[in-house]
């Protein structure tokens, strides 16, 4: 793979992040506004442990970027 493809490949990847940082954190905002019923409090700790996850894979990006 060349320099140029690996790097495109790493903005790919940091987009998809982000976008999925973007969404968990809009479902934060709608968690804290309303009271969450059990099933609701689950979704939310999923959109929290998808958030820690693609925090983890983001620095591992950064990490092999450099």
């Amino acid at each position: 793979m060349s320099r140029n493809q690996h790097q495109d490949s790493a903005t790919t990847h940091e987009g998809i992040i982000l976008e999925n940082r973007v969404a968990c954190a809009e479902f934060d905002r709608r968690m804290t506004t309303s009271a969450p019923s059990r099933s609701t409090r689950q979704d939310y700790q999923a959109a929290v442990d998808c958030k820690e996850l693609g925090d983890r894979v983001a620095d591992a990006l950064r990490e092999q970027n450099r």
